[in-house]
């Protein structure tokens, strides 16, 4: 985008390929041995394409994760977040599931971490941020975890805040430097 006021489309890509994509919560980007990945939430769970060309986008790869079925959020992959070759994803009910991207043509599941072990809530928003990861509730106002990711098949949570928060509606939510921040329902929360 060499003019960030007047952008350009250069390719549109609606085939086959992209029917199966899922209204996106968020997109998960990283360069890798040349080739700039972007990672895709689908109804049964995740794609990578490479954007390297972007006149003629790659799909590289696809995977279906556990118990998503398309559903809009229950049984639903919801955000994701890359951080080096893990890609995390928000899984609702399911919690998050830690996929390794190492070979971007063959991702395959390292593990799912379960809701008990991420502060008992439905995953939503995500991200990862050096060996933290942080996690929120995706529409119950039940709070905010912490995980240290510095070992991916095995995150540790570090603290979840869940008390006095007022019953919100998350939509999106960031971790900039010691604070947390939300697009919400009400419109606007900081915890």
């Amino acid at each position: 985008m060499s003019d960030t006021r007047n952008p350009v489309l250069v390719q549109r890509v609606m085939d086959e390929r992209t029917a199966d994509f899922r209204e996106a919560h968020s997109m998960g980007f990283l360069d890798h041995e040349g080739m700039e990945l972007v990672a895709l939430h689908t109804a049964e769970g995740i794609e990578i394409w490479d954007l390297q060309d972007t006149r003629s986008p790659e799909r590289l790869s696809r995977l279906d994760l556990p118990e998503v079925n398309g559903g809009d959020y229950v049984r639903v992959a919801w955000q994701l977040s890359w951080q080096g070759s893990v890609l995390y994803v928000g899984a609702s009910e399911e919690g998050i599931h830690a996929v390794d991207t190492s070979d971007p043509t063959n991702p395959s599941l390292i593990r799912t971490i379960p809701t008990g072990e991420l502060g008992g809530f439905r995953v939503g928003p995500l991200f990862a941020v050096g060996n933290l990861l942080v996690a929120a509730s995706m529409d119950n106002g039940a709070g905010f975890s912490v995980l240290d990711i510095s070992r991916p098949a095995h995150p540790v949570l570090l603290s979840t805040s869940s008390r006095d928060l007022p019953k919100i509606y998350a939509y999106a939510s960031t971790a900039p430097g010691p604070t947390c921040t939300m697009a919400a329902r009400p419109p606007f929360a900081t915890c």
